[in-house]
């Protein structure tokens, strides 16, 4: 079948809202493109494992020693060194008070519940492990929540291990061996259309959804529900890939631009 070439204004016009997304001076081949960014999911896949096995090593520790005591506070502290992103780490009784926090600057946040947060709940009820979205915490900033149940010997569910990260600081980790490219080859969101790395960092933090040239744009604003909604995918006329990452049900998207 004939491929019919997109609309002629459109291109132009991409071309002036682009920034709005993408830094000035950006552009790849269609084969580095994709090739970069699936280097960059794989390094994310990596770090995500990561994540998920020391939060079970530390889960382990904290059900054979207990939420508190030295033991709890060792079990935390290492999972805290174990991520240079981590905001704080913390053990969470059944009732969703965080009883022991590491590290030591962040102890005077002990008691306090945070129960009503949805992932912590969801972790609560369901019992598995959740990875939050950007969340507003209780140590007053923005920043991402993994927790995992602790299970005692016996069985007996005691309640959560929490990793405080920020997302921003794991993406620059993750995208930075990924590829002899500028980092800035890759920008990702959440799937509510949040940004949580951006090379321009003054996107970081805003919604793709709130701009005013995404309202006034249809093709910009399809594109933008077409990347929020799909796991990944291809745009020729705008010249855009994206691809997803998750953990424990919660998906990023990885999103690059492609031009030939």
């Amino acid at each position: 079948m004939k491929k019919i070439p997109a609309p002629a204004f459109i291109l132009p016009l991409f071309s002036i809202l682009l920034p709005a997304f993408f830094p000035a001076g950006w552009a790849a081949s269609r084969s580095t493109a994709r090739a970069h960014l699936e280097t960059a999911r794989q390094s994310f896949m990596e770090e995500f494992a990561r994540i998920d096995r020391e939060l079970k090593k530390a889960a382990e520790r904290l059900g054979a020693a207990g939420l508190t005591g030295g033991e709890a506070r060792s079990a935390l502290g290492d999972l805290f060194h174990a991520f240079a992103c981590a905001v704080d780490c913390a053990a969470v009784d059944p009732q969703g008070r965080m009883v022991t926090v590491e590290p030591t600057p962040f102890r005077r946040f002990e008691g306090s519940d945070i129960s009503g947060q949805e992932h912590v709940r969801r972790t609560l009820d369901l019992r598995r492990p959740v990875l939050s979205g950007t969340i507003e915490t209780v140590e007053g900033i923005e920043a991402t929540d993994a927790e995992h149940p602790i299970f005692g010997s016996e069985g007996a569910y005691l309640g959560s291990v929490s990793l405080l990260f920020r997302a921003e600081q794991l993406a620059a980790a993750a995208l930075a061996p990924s590829s002899g490219q500028k980092v800035s080859s890759i920008w990702i969101m959440e799937t509510g259309g949040r940004i949580l790395f951006h090379p321009e960092k003054k996107r970081v933090g805003s919604n793709v959804f709130a701009g005013e040239r995404l309202q006034a744009d249809d093709n910009l604003r399809r594109l933008a529900e077409r990347i929020a909604a799909d796991p990944g995918g291809r745009d020729d006329a705008l010249g855009t890939v994206w691809t997803s990452v998750s953990l424990y049900g919660t998906a990023w998207r990885l999103v690059v631009d492609e031009e030939s």
